[in-house]
């Protein structure tokens, strides 16, 4: 089980943080959640078959293709 902080996008609109919190689910995390605030529209991520913080190259390799995907999509991504 993870002991990791959930993994954060920032984006730009609704629309775009259902698109991808829909194509996360479909690789098949779970629970992917979406949420509005004034800095924009979260995508958080807490599967708890995710590595936890000394998963080494397993959690890097998270970091970097969550980051890949916020900035495709204009947002960002928060590190944990």
């Amino acid at each position: 089980m993870s002991t990791q902080p959930p993994h954060v996008l920032v984006l730009p609109t609704e629309g775009v943080a259902d698109h991808v919190a829909t194509q996360l689910r479909e690789e098949g995390f779970d629970p992917v959640e979406v949420g509005g605030g004034p800095g924009g529209w979260t995508v958080r991520i807490t599967d708890s078959r995710l590595p936890d913080a000394d998963g080494g190259g397993a959690v890097e390799g998270l970091r970097t293709r969550f980051r890949a995907l916020a900035e495709q999509h204009q947002g960002t991504y928060v590190e944990s």
